[in-house]
């Protein structure tokens, strides 16, 4: 008898990962460049959308456009 279960999620839509963007911000003017880069970045997976907002909270990133995406990490320290 197993004990792991597993289930398939599906990725959002661009209108849904959006949607969960301005849902998580609290707002609904986000940047259009920082959405793209959203869209671009995270594929429509929802944990990469929240793991990321929460990471720019956390650095208490004021302008939320591309240009305050800060780099952190060389990449070729990246895990796949």
């Amino acid at each position: 008898m197993s004990l792991i279960c597993a289930a398939r999620v599906c990725c959002l839509s661009n209108h849904e990962s959006l949607a969960m963007v301005t849902n998580l911000l609290g707002k609904e003017d986000v940047d259009k460049d920082f959405e793209q880069l959203i869209l671009e970045k995270s594929e429509g997976v929802p944990f990469f959308i929240e793991e990321f907002l929460k990471f720019m909270k956390d650095l208490k990133v004021s302008q939320w456009g591309r240009n305050a995406v800060p780099i952190c990490l060389p990449r070729e320290s990246y895990r796949y």
